[in-house]
């Protein structure tokens, strides 16, 4: 969140910008002839704390200069004040290619359904950069009406677009976008593209999209980042789903049988998980699997073996590792793992890992209520 009035910022002309009252001599000097000290402050406008700096940033979309022009998008983007989209709108008719992409940046950070035709027309420029923007902005929107031609992005000649699509369709939560998402993973090469496919397979947690997590996760033949990306999906999606039967009591039968299917995915990559966390000689992925199996659904008679492999991990040579493998075990919540904890705190030359421990340690005995029952297992989730 920015701090209240202006950051540190100095002009062309050697004013410092640090506070409120500086504000009626800075706008009085956008009549200024330099477009260097115009172009500034509007960069300096980004981070003001004051609604007055909207309409000026907005005239600023048509001044002479180029520079000027492009740091006033910015802030505005920055800004997020939604009175900008119409002039942003009316911005997507003229300038160059990196101009018009910001502008649709921009508008990707205050969504609003005005901007929602000219995005789609934005989709099918030739510019890969204002395609992929446009991708990204129509996926903020969660407009039903872009499936289709979010859906056609999918086979796009750049893999930022593809990818950009792959993640808009998640956000729609059309779940006609699964069986379009597999097919994209079945062909895809790039790394970012199969990760946001996999991410919005996790939003959609169809039976099919589970499915084809499932498979992503346990094929010790794909790249860590695409493995990676599967277990964020699996834990998302059972998340996203119970939020939404939670959200949508009218829906709650459907909502029901989604977040089983999620869950069922969850439970099912318990073992994987845990021989990731042992044997993976990839850094993240080890890391990644020791933070899951935090998250994963509590089954008692895993709960055990799942301790026993986590306090294994806290001697791991990686830092993440044993900080997720910490977190993970407070999740758990077995008291038996609290000694080895304390260890950490205790002997750990890693600094930043001692305080972790040292935090788990303080809260995991914490009463939720004055009732003195200790923390459920969500709401250390939470802490």
């Amino acid at each position: 969140m920015p701090e209240e009035g202006m950051q540190d910022v100095e002009t062309a002309a050697g004013i410092p910008v640090k506070a409120q009252d500086t504000l009626p001599q800075l706008l009085s000097m956008l009549e200024d002839g330099d477009a260097q000290v115009r172009g500034m402050i509007a960069v300096a406008f980004a981070d003001v704390d004051d609604d007055r700096v909207t309409d000026p940033l907005i005239s600023l979309l048509a001044d002479e200069d180029a520079r000027v022009r492009l740091a006033a998008v910015r802030s505005l983007g920055t800004r997020g004040d939604r009175r900008a989209v119409p002039a942003l709108i009316s911005c997507l008719r003229n300038g160059d290619d990196e101009f018009r992409t910001n502008v649709i940046a921009a508008l990707a950070q205050m969504p609003d359904e005005r901007a929602f035709n000219p995005l789609v027309v934005a989709l099918f420029e030739e510019s890969d950069d204002i395609r992929r923007n446009a991708a990204a902005a129509i996926g903020r929107l969660h407009d039903s009406r872009a499936f289709e031609p979010l859906r056609a992005l999918l086979g796009d000649s750049c893999a930022a677009v593809r990818s950009n699509a792959a993640w808009a369709l998640g956000e729609l939560g059309d779940m006609r976008a699964d069986e379009y998402l597999i097919r994209l993973l079945e062909i895809e090469t790039e790394d970012e593209a199969r990760s946001n496919a996999l991410i919005a397979l996790g939003n959609l947690a169809t039976p099919a999209a589970c499915h084809r997590i499932y498979i992503e996760v346990v094929d010790a033949h794909a790249h860590p980042r695409s493995r990676i990306s599967a277990i964020l999906a699996a834990v998302h999606a059972v998340e996203q789903r119970t939020k939404a039967r939670n959200a949508s009591p009218s829906s709650h039968q459907t909502g029901e049988m989604v977040a089983v299917t999620a869950r069922s995915l969850l439970i099912a990559l318990h073992r994987p998980l845990l021989e990731m966390l042992r044997d993976a000689t990839d850094d993240e992925l080890r890391a990644t699997a020791a933070w899951a199996l935090g998250h994963l659904p509590l089954e008692p008679s895993r709960r055990s073996v799942m301790t026993e492999r986590l306090i294994a991990a806290l001697d791991d040579p990686y830092h993440w590792v044993r900080a997720y493998a910490v977190e993970s075990l407070y999740l758990l919540g077995d008291d038996g793992a609290l000694e080895s904890i304390e260890r950490v705190r205790d002997r750990s030359d890693d600094d930043e890992l001692v305080q972790l421990a040292e935090r788990v340690i303080d809260d995991w005995d914490t009463p939720s209520s004055a009732s003195g029952d200790c923390r459920s297992r969500e709401q250390r989730k939470s802490y």
